[in-house]
């Protein structure tokens, strides 16, 4: 089973990007995307996490067609559900320097 829009507390979720990763476990879930609103450190931290544990994470995204910053997105969360967002899968995440 997969699970590809999970969004973790690095956006609007209720569970850390640990959490989530421990859950798709419990669940028997051997694939989940983190995709939260605007950010991949939630990806980040669930890829590093589930390392040795036997659960893919694809890091992804949800870009939003809002032109809110988070902070504004966790404000109007309630408004989501009626707005069309874009999501990315496999998106570059970066562990270190880059340069």
């Amino acid at each position: 089973m997969i699970d590809l829009h999970i969004h973790s507390t690095a956006s609007d979720g209720e569970l850390s990007p640990e959490e989530l990763v421990d859950l798709a476990i419990e669940k028997k879930i051997s694939v989940i995307a983190i995709t939260d609103h605007e950010v991949v450190w939630g990806s980040r931290k669930a890829i590093e996490y589930a390392r040795g544990k036997g659960v893919e994470v694809v890091p992804g995204i949800e870009i939003g067609d809002y032109g809110l910053s988070l902070e504004e997105f966790r404000k109007l969360r309630e408004c989501w559900k009626s707005r069309n967002g874009v999501w990315g899968y496999l998106v570059f995440v970066s562990f270190g320097n880059v340069c």
